[in-house]
């Protein structure tokens, strides 16, 4: 009886194994320092001077959550993609699937429920025009990670337009407007921060060693300072006409919050420019600077918004 009870045993291990590496594989694929991005849904609500109301941070949340699963989907089916190319750098090389760990069948599996999963969120939150927004998403990220991203200019306005999609489900979800000045700070703040990652990729010293995108040998380097320049003095000066022509009146903090997003800008560039920015998320979290700079503004920012 004790040795048969003892095989029993040692079969549901070996089977509960695969299963619970299958699980972190797939929050590893998952990119949770990614997950910041998702946090853009909050966006307009907070810009509308609506971030304190209690039933619409439940909305947000859901809507952040709904966001955080297409981005899961969508970070495997990249994986997949991407896998001959992963293994052949440094550190895309310790993904799961490029590492093994996740086989390509369980990956594509697992997108499929997440994004499954990410429709019936959406649907709970704020009902057909969430799943539409949340299913834009998705079709605009699977078509960028089999087609789009082989283009040169379109890969990086695909990317772009990925956050844009984030800052309007936050405006679907809790039933508000998006103004174009909104819009067009999004979209051009978010080509700044798109473009900067690509220079870091092009100029990294790595990539002459190793297979890198094919469509970076499209870029020349001064396309990268030209594209920053524009799409952060275009952020700029439609975040300062933003924070000029408030429903009210021009609130001080609201305007004096123009000066730290300009240097966290100008701070950025520098970044990039020296040869950091490949992970975007890394430089924002491990820049002391940029940090301030963010805390000031959003402090500026929330005052001047609940001002009135």
């Amino acid at each position: 009886m004790s040795v048969t009870t003892r095989s029993e045993d040692k079969a549901a291990t070996a089977t509960a194994a695969p299963a619970v590496s299958y699980v972190v594989a797939a929050i590893h694929t998952a990119r949770p320092r990614q997950w910041l991005k998702n946090l853009l849904v909050f966006a307009v609500p907070m810009a509308s001077g609506m971030a304190l109301d209690y039933g619409l941070l439940q909305i947000m949340a859901g809507t952040f959550a709904a966001f955080t699963l297409a981005a899961a989907a969508c970070y495997s089916v990249n994986d997949v993609m991407d896998v001959e190319q992963d293994r052949d750098h440094p550190s895309k090389c310790r993904r799961p699937v490029a590492a093994g760990l996740f086989p390509v069948g369980a990956a594509l599996f697992t997108a499929a429920m997440e994004a499954a999963l990410a429709f019936v969120v959406a649907y709970a939150v704020a009902g057909w025009e969430l799943v539409g927004v949340v299913a834009g998403y998705l079709a605009l990220q699977f078509g960028y990670s089999i087609w789009l991203k082989q283009i040169a200019v379109v890969d990086i306005v695909a990317v772009a337009l990925g956050f844009v999609l984030r800052t309007i489900a936050g405006a679907v979800a809790v039933g508000l407007a998006v103004t174009s000045w909104f819009l067009i700070v999004a979209f051009f703040g978010a080509l700044f921060v798109v473009t900067g990652k690509r220079h870091a990729e092009h100029i990294s010293p790595r990539s002459a060693n190793r297979k890198r995108r094919t469509v970076l040998d499209e870029y020349v380097l001064p396309f990268y300072s030209h594209v920053m320049t524009l799409s952060s003095a275009v952020a700029l000066v439609t975040y300062c006409i933003w924070a000029f022509q408030r429903e009210f009146r021009p609130d001080f903090w609201l305007v004096a919050s123009i000066f730290p997003f300009g240097t966290a800008l100008l701070r950025y560039s520098l970044i990039v420019m020296s040869g950091d920015g490949e992970a975007p998320e890394e430089v924002l979290l491990r820049d002391q600077a940029m940090l301030v700079l963010g805390a000031v503004w959003l402090v500026m920012a929330m005052i001047g918004l609940h001002a009135n």
